[in-house]
């Protein structure tokens, strides 16, 4: 008798973590099926303003270092046209429009990575992405939520493209200028032109770098909803 009664206990126990599994597993799908339309356009436009802020400010850039840089070439060619002419094989204008030209076509590509520093929230957001797009079943059967959600990934994939092609730019700028000190390094005494000129062009270098963080820390740092739904 005792041993049914156990058995019997045994089998009630076994069936009630088995209800409360299968009901914590229905409440979880639940969540997932109704994860808000929102959220996913909330990415979107968040991603889309980045990139759109990071083209213009990186080809503004580019702008004003090409300026600098003709306004360096100017004084050192002043000083010295020989040596000068060694420094500027080619005109710091077509250089730079160049680079511009290679970071719009760079970032058409798919990266998997925002570059050299860790992102913790954004790797936690494209995988999330990625493991919805891949079992498209636990969101929704809709078709445009479907959409929303892929456009969603799409549109991060291609912001760490930009990224990407902005960290090429600045380790160019950086390898430019050691370049360029190293060439200043060979004088003595340099007019206060070229000095300054130089000054100017390390000055955009730094704010570059600086708003490429900028951009990357407000990525990285996400509001209530995109909180709530990373959690989820």
């Amino acid at each position: 008798m005792l041993y049914k009664l156990g058995l019997s206990l045994a089998a009630a126990l076994c069936l009630a973590v088995t209800v409360a599994h299968a009901q914590s597993a229905d409440s979880v799908a639940d969540k997932i099926a109704n994860f808000p339309t929102r959220f996913f356009n909330k990415i979107s436009g968040k991603t889309a303003d980045l990139q759109q802020q990071l083209n213009r400010q990186t080809a503004n850039y580019l702008r004003r270092m090409a300026r600098q840089e003709e306004k360096l070439k100017a004084r050192l060619y002043k000083q010295d046209s020989v040596k000068a002419a060694a420094l500027y094989p080619r005109d710091p204008q077509q250089q730079y429009a160049v680079m511009l030209q290679k970071f719009q076509q760079d970032s058409a590509r798919v990266f998997t990575s925002m570059g050299p520093e860790y992102l913790p929230r954004v790797d936690s957001l494209q995988g999330a992405l990625g493991f919805l797009t891949k079992n498209p079943s636990l969101v929704n059967a809709n078709p445009a939520l479907q959409a929303k959600m892929q456009n969603a990934l799409a549109q991060l994939q291609q912001l760490q493209a930009k990224f990407q092609a902005a960290d090429a730019i600045k380790q160019y700028i950086q390898n430019r200028k050691a370049q360029i000190q190293q060439y200043l390094s060979s004088y003595t005494n340099l007019p206060s032109g070229v000095t300054n000129a130089f000054q100017g062009y390390k000055k955009q270098i730094f704010y570059y770098g600086d708003q490429i963080r900028e951009y990357r820390s407000e990525l990285n740092d996400p509001d209530k909803m995109m909180q709530t739904a990373l959690v989820l």
